[in-house]
């Protein structure tokens, strides 16, 4: 049945494609999509879980195949959230590992998305056809451990971006006909935060028809089996990157010996085990498990978080330990498999030790009876050791532009302490690595640590930064004190001057994002911008029993990240030549006006503004209010912009006074959006 399916598919998609070549010098592609009605037709029915429904279909506009999640019939307001929360949230994970979003929308008030459509296995089927090929154990687990090495770009990737996806399972991850394999199902997934407990739910659904391996989406959310403890508990339970580290665990669990490690008559029994790590050992039922590769799996599979691995690159790394012949930190390896490693990754120099250790003994069995045979024997000993030292000591000193790579990704993502201990790392393994080093400098001058700063730079050729260690060093020589307000604004307009432009920059954003008494905040907020500026006086105000920031009417104004982390209700940006949404980030505000501005998209309008109400972005050249994620929005102008689109305003449900120039829509529409959302629209005229 389904080969007839596939194969009727594939008839029809051959079809179209003729259908569309033959067409090709007929009809202009603008006009094809001027004339379609439906942007998606010919849906197919692919597959269903608890809450939706996978179709195939064709996309009129780009002339592909698609795949569409849609949501069951009568789904209540709160799994639509989840549901646009899931596509929103996929849509912005850009790796090749994870399923590319498309497009998004509502077809009679029902949410919808469009995303690639992958054809092939899931990581499930895989294995399942592998226990039942004639494949060798060997053959197949090596092609496995490649998918579970892009299953772990992915997840090491999201993380990276503080998401968690809290849902991994072989049937999660969909692997293409030519090699292509993405991590599919953000329904579960969540954000990354300190101090942010899981919301629990009041409900939970789930398939009846496989009581193992289902999705639960309660106050128990993941599929038993493989969710973690944390998540099988029926208790309030922070989720951390532990939690997908476990998953990975137990989907290489499944890899080794084609089993799932948890499972039970019925749900509970699975959960209960999950809480004990009661599970047999891979190698228990697959006797061809490698040692290396169950040890990973245990140390993964631990039930408390703290034990388990810290990174899913950490796991990463020991499984490429296994492939590459080296010993993994989990299965603590004696010295005799380390020996046995080094001579399987060594085979030309073993051969030649080899052949050395049997002339030795020819030579020691000759000169038996010469008093010089100890001597000869302590010397080849200390050879042996010399070069075994040597092989070590290469080995660290490779890996340390791995760990730089690190630091400086920890540099781009403002992660400064993750960057300093990993270029410590770096440094420590290859002392002569001068980017690590400089790096490092850099770090130590943005948290005014100068003396390390300078003891780093001067294992760079870079005089100038030198120069300016120095002269801070002797400022400030101590470095747990903090610099003085007078110095603090000293060292900004220097670095300014000496065009360090990136350093200047994140010593501003690091230094506002600190702890500062309001009257030393006022003045480092108000001088760095001047310098920032390079102007001598700004329209500035702010009203301390109000709590409103004015720094309208400033054309000379263009940056402003001196004042993220203001400890503001309100902003007023307005009249300015502002381009971004970066001087509010970390704001608490209530109310923004951004009116006449540079801004030409809401997408980098900070998502931790909880408490916006007010916004007016009047006179701008913003064209989609779709980037706005606070649904609290009560009250908005967008006089005077591109906005033509009635959809634009379904995502502000709380919304009640509407400020739009003549004309901008419709009297049709006008009386529609009042009528639908009981708004007051205030229209201007010129």
């Amino acid at each position: 049945m389904a080969q007839e399916r596939k194969e009727e598919n594939y008839s029809k998609k051959f079809a179209h494609f003729c259908d569309e070549i033959s067409n090709f010098s007929e009809t202009p592609i603008i006009n094809n999509i001027e004339e379609s009605e439906e942007r998606y037709t010919e849906l197919d029915f692919l597959n269903e879980g608890g809450a939706k429904v996978l179709y195939c279909c064709h996309d009129n506009f780009t002339g592909r195949e698609v795949a569409m999640a849609k949501l069951k019939d009568n789904s209540s307001p709160f799994r639509q959230e989840r549901f646009l929360q899931e596509a929103q949230l996929t849509s912005s994970l850009q790796h090749p590992n994870i399923v590319p979003v498309y497009d998004l929308g509502l077809e009679d008030k029902n949410p919808w998305f469009t995303m690639k459509l992958i054809s092939g296995r899931s990581l499930h089927k895989v294995l399942e056809d592998d226990r039942k090929s004639d494949i060798s154990y060997m053959n197949s687990l090596k092609r496995n451990l490649d998918y579970f090495l892009k299953v772990c770009d992915a997840i090491a990737y999201a993380h990276s971006k503080s998401v968690l996806h809290l849902d991994l399972k072989p049937d999660n991850i969909q692997i293409g006909e030519y090699g292509d394999l993405v991590v599919c199902d953000w329904g579960l997934a969540n954000i990354l935060a300190e101090n942010c407990d899981e919301n629990m739910l009041q409900f939970y659904t789930f398939n009846p028809f496989d009581k193992e391996s289902v999705t639960i989406d309660g106050m128990i959310k993941g599929t038993p089996g493989y969710m973690a403890p944390e998540q099988a508990s029926f208790k309030k339970a922070k989720k951390n990157v532990g939690t997908d580290i476990f998953s990975l665990g137990a989907i290489l669990y499944n890899i080794l010996c084609y089993e799932k490690p948890f499972k039970g008559h019925d749900v509970k029994e699975v959960m209960k085990r999950t809480c004990e790590g009661d599970y047999l050992l891979p190698s228990k039922i697959e006797a061809s498990v490698p040692k290396a590769l169950e040890a990973i799996c245990q140390k993964a599979m631990q039930v408390k978080v703290e034990d388990r691995y810290a990174a899913v690159i950490e796991l990463q790394n020991e499984v490429l330990n296994y492939r590459q012949g080296f010993a993994t930190d989990a299965e603590n390896a004696s010295f005799i498999k380390l020996m046995k490693l080094w001579i399987y990754r060594n085979k030309m120099i073993s051969a030649f030790s080899g052949f050395t250790a049997l002339l030795i003994i020819i030579f020691t069995y000759i000169y038996l009876e010469k008093v010089n045979l100890e001597k000869e024997n302590a010397l080849q000993l200390a050879k042996n050791v010399s070069l075994e030292n040597e092989f070590h000591r290469k080995m660290g000193r490779d890996s340390a532009p791995r760990f730089l790579e690190r630091a400086q990704m920890a540099y781009s993502s403002f992660e400064l302490d993750d960057a300093i201990n990993f270029s410590d790392s770096a440094v420590d393994l290859n002392p002569e690595l001068t980017e690590a080093w400089q790096l490092k400098a850099e770090l130590h001058f943005i948290k005014e640590e100068f003396l390390q700063a300078l003891k780093a730079v001067s294992h760079t050729p870079n005089q100038k930064f030198l120069s300016l260690c120095e002269r801070f060093a002797q400022i400030k020589a101590d470095d747990t004190q903090k610099l003085k307000i007078q110095d603090l604004i000293e060292l900004i307009r220097i670095t300014k001057e000496m065009k360090f432009t990136q350093l200047n920059i994140r010593f501003i954003r690091h230094k506002a994002n600190t702890e500062m008494d309001l009257e030393t905040r006022l003045q480092f907020a108000l001088q760095a911008t001047l310098i920032m500026n390079q102007t001598d006086k700004i329209n500035f105000n702010f009203d301390p029993i109000s709590k409103h920031l004015d720094l309208s009417n400033n054309a000379n104004l263009s940056s402003a990240i001196s004042f993220q982390n203001f400890p503001c209700l309100s902003t007023d940006l307005s009249k300015t030549n502002i381009s971004d949404f970066s001087a509010v980030r970390n704001q608490d505000i209530t109310a923004l006006d951004v009116s006449s501005t540079e801004i030409g998209t809401l997408h980098s309008l900070n998502s931790a503004h909880k408490s916006l109400r007010k916004l007016n972005i009047s006179n701008t050249n913003i064209r989609s209010l779709m980037p706005i994620k606070n649904r609290l929005i009560e009250e908005l102008d967008i006089s005077w912009t591109p906005v033509n689109k009635v959809s634009d305003l379904k995502n502000l449900p709380n919304l009640k006074n509407l400020t739009i120039h003549h004309n901008q829509f419709s009297r049709g529409q006008i009386k529609k959006l009042q009528s639908q959302y009981l708004l007051t629209i205030k229209e201007k005229r010129k």
